[in-house]
């Protein structure tokens, strides 16, 4: 943090000259130190003409104290610490008075920075999360205010006697970066407060109630509806009997594959995760890539076989195929026998359930044992939930199709209960970084959320689905829960932007990596802001939406509302696939976004350059579940073509059959 300005000093500091207080322990020299009756007397001229030019600096840093004075001072507090077995949050608010723009929160340990020596200094927070009307009161921000922080401090630096300072760090002026109320308290001493989201009461739930489901499958499908779908298939030239045939086509080229399905890995590189156990691409950010040497070496794969990749994906469309075929579905000429893809789905699932994802003790590995290439510890949430998400799904279909013993089921069991809590932990841990508030609540969260209601729709889990859903089970925290994440995902009437990364230029054409319109429209999806590359503006949101649309199929399986559901705006699925509708109406799938075609779309501005991809899938679902939005359904036959000829390996599971024929 930056010292106070020069012409500032502790209220402690005495001297000859005459001082005026501010806020907060400083104070600005207001006049020399001569009295003023000597000026007077002074008749010498070039004495007498200092004195004019110091009566003159006297009046100006009058003026300067006045104006510090306006500008707001750094207020706020520590509430406490919440704990969560390993982890640790510490939880307050932190405002520049006058100000709505959140502000850093500089956390030191034994000192303050302005002691001397000066603590350590450990990390920065953000105080950008929702705040009460009346610490928005406090803050004088008159909007809805965004100045309570949630501070991860579960490093074994924190430890209980080890006095904490957090310094809030002023947005504009030349006000001290001074010291939050509480600051000075060792760790131990401050008082246990629960870990929720700050607001979180202010998110209404799904109507409803939880319904248990004793046979399987129940997590994203039930066997009736496999029936019903298995009876679609069966309907010569049917649309989904199209997709099954393509669905029957990548079953036989998964089993020719050649990979070594056996291999697995268990380090603690996340990316090697990312490749062979969650997405089949081998792209994807530089960071990110492995070679196919790196992935052989992580994996042991056996010399002469290839290297998986997105395993769990492919166990979860292995195992579908062959429950829609015990549903059924008759499998087509030359297509590969339903108990080859069981076999390989169980084979997939077993391997990684036994032996991946471990530590050197064996143990699986907890939420803060993953790193990045080189080691540095890293938030494993996303990577893991995106696999997992699709594991459950495979081991609901495999219990339908009875393959699975009691041993087999324990196993796997014990593999989704552990990943359960890795998974939320992280996606806690994650909260407590420091992030804007637009990337808090991006397509990262909805595949957290995906996996810990698929985990509790196994187990068939009220307490911990529940606990997901609203945030308000004590015993197992979620910081951000459904009700929270739809309302802060998805953009509704009289909506404003969350805070997000400025723009670097004047406009989507120039400012990378990230873009912002300064307003947004109902039914926009705020994860919009990615700008790389003209793939982003849509194909982000299309991610969250995605996520937003398989919680709507787990919560309506469980017995709750979620398409019914409208958010404090008046958010809804519905208005979203209706929104990024108007795009693909006005220029067509996987084309590009100009003006002259999309100028009647709300909010053109946001996505001038940028390809209208990935929204025919939300489209065609849209078409089955409001099939009286004809904005919607107009594209229909549109969409249906543009999803056979843009395959999304992603999707094969998840999403088939989540159309209308």
């Amino acid at each position: 943090m930056e010292n106070a300005p020069a012409v500032i000093k502790p209220l402690t500091e005495r001297d000859h000259d005459v001082w005026i207080p501010l806020r907060n322990g400083y104070q600005v020299r207001a006049v020399p130190s001569r009295p003023f009756i000597d000026w007077v007397c002074i008749l010498d001229a070039s004495r007498l003409r200092r004195l004019i030019a110091r009566v003159f600096l006297a009046i100006y840093l009058v003026g300067a104290a006045a104006h510090a004075a306006q500008t707001g001072h750094i207020i706020g507090a520590i509430d406490g610490v919440s704990h969560d077995g390993n982890q640790a949050f510490l939880s307050g608010w932190a405002c520049q008075e006058g100000q709505p723009q959140s502000i850093v929160v500089a956390v030191f340990l034994d000192r303050s920075a302005f002691d001397t020596p000066k603590g350590r200094f450990v990390m920065n927070g953000l105080a950008n999360l929702d705040s009460e009307p009346s610490i928005n009161r406090s803050c004088g921000d008159v909007a809805d205010g965004k100045h309570r922080f949630i501070i991860d401090v579960s490093d074994p630096l924190f430890a209980a006697d080890r006095k904490l300072y957090l310094h809030g760090g002023r947005v504009v002026g030349n006000v001290p970066n001074a010291l939050v109320a509480g600051s000075g308290a060792r760790l131990g001493q401050l008082a246990e407060v629960p870990l929720r989201h700050p607001l979180l009461a202010t998110f209404p739930a799904p109507t409803g109630a939880y319904h248990r489901l004793a046979d399987h499958p129940r997590v994203f499908t039930t066997e009736a509806e496999l029936k019903e779908l298995a009876a679609r298939i069966n309907r010569t030239g049917s649309y989904t009997a199209q997709r099954f045939d393509r669905l029957a086509a990548q079953i036989g080229r998964d089993l020719a594959s050649g990979i070594d399905w056996d291999a697995v890995y268990s380090g603690c590189d996340i990316d090697i995760y990312l490749h062979t156990f969650t997405i089949e691409p081998r792209g994807g950010y530089p960071q990110e890539t492995r070679t196919d040497e790196e992935l052989r070496a992580a994996l042991h794969v056996r010399a002469g076989a290839a290297v998986p990749a997105g395993a769990a994906g492919v166990a979860a469309r292995l195992a579908l195929y062959a429950a829609l075929a015990k549903a059924g579905a008759v499998i087509p000429a030359g297509a590969p026998a339903p108990v080859q893809a069981t076999a390989l789905a169980k084979r997939i699932l077993l391997a990684w359930s036994a032996r991946g994802l471990r530590d050197e003790k064996g143990n699986y590995r907890d939420q803060t044992q993953f790193c990045e290439r080189g080691g540095k510890a890293t938030d494993p949430a996303l990577h893991l939930s995106r696999a997992i998400v699709n594991t459950v799904h495979a081991e609901d279909l495999l219990l339908y199709l009875g393959t699975l013993d009691g041993p087999e089921t324990q196993q796997l069991d014990t593999f989704h209960d552990a990943l359960f809590d890795v998974i939320r932990r992280a996606g806690n841990g994650g909260f407590g970084a420091t992030h804007h508030a637009c990337e808090r609540y991006a397509n990262g969260e909805a595949s957290i959320l995906e996996s810990l209601l698929a985990i509790a729709r196994l187990f068939d889990d009220r307490r911990r689905f529940e606990a997901v859903l609203t945030g308000t089970d004590p015993a197992t925290p979620v910081l951000v829960p459904w009700t929270v994440y739809f309302n802060r995902a998805l953009y509704g009437n009289d909506d404003r932007p969350l805070e997000c990364t400025p723009n670097n230029g004047p406009d989507v054409f120039t400012s990378h990596p990230a873009y912002t319109t300064s307003t947004v429209a109902a039914g926009e999806v705020q994860d919009r802001y990615r700008n790389d590359n003209p793939l982003q503006g849509i194909g982000y949101p299309m991610g969250t939406l995605r996520g937003l649309i398989v919680i709507a199929e787990l919560l309506r399986g469980a017995g709750f509302d979620s398409y019914g559901y409208r958010g404090t705006h008046v958010q809804s699925i519905e208005a979203a696939i209706r929104y990024y509708s108007c795009f693909a109406r006005a220029e067509g799938f996987y084309k590009t976004v100009t003006a002259e075609h999309s100028g009647g779309c709300p909010n053109t501005t946001q996505y001038l350059g940028r390809l209208v991809n990935e929204v025919e899938k939300p489209v065609l679902f849209g078409a089955a579940r409001f099939p009286s939005d004809t904005d919607i359904t107009a594209l229909e036959s549109a969409a249906r073509g543009a999803a056979i000829a843009h395959p999304n390996p992603l999707d094969d599971a998840l999403f088939f059959g989540r159309w209308r024929d």
